[in-house]
């Protein structure tokens, strides 16, 4: 006897666990790091995140986030040449808020964002 066995990456999205899980009628799936069992996700633990009433959790969970995001955005590099903005370091989402801005002051010419100024860039949408 034979069946396949399902896991999820220990940084696997919600939406993505909940999608799998679902798909092939999973009550619970493995987490793991590399080849180590690191949590189990279950059904119950998918509910929570969609039928929180708690204000003060999710209040405190967003002042997580913003807080992690304020972390990430110290790190970002940015770099500026002949009108040129290159920016970059750690955080998407940072680096996505800083190209927004660097595109509103006067006399930018080009806006690059990328994980890494050494390496190539990518340019900004």
């Amino acid at each position: 006897m034979s069946k396949s066995v399902y896991t999820l990456a220990q940084d696997t999205d919600a939406t993505a666990a909940a999608r799998m899980m679902l798909r092939h009628h999973l009550k619970s799936v493995p987490a793991v790091a590399g080849d180590r069992v690191v949590g189990i996700v279950a059904r119950r633990d998918l509910l929570r995140l969609v039928a929180r009433d708690d204000d003060d959790d999710i209040r405190a969970d967003l002042q997580a986030r913003l807080a992690a995001e304020l972390e990430l955005l110290q790190r970002l590099r940015v770099e500026v040449a002949d009108g040129v903005v290159s920016v970059a370091g750690a955080g998407e989402l940072g680096r996505e808020l800083v190209v927004g801005l660097a595109r509103t002051v006067p006399g930018v010419v080009e806006v690059h964002s990328g994980d890494d100024l050494a390496g190539p860039e990518r340019r900004a949408r």
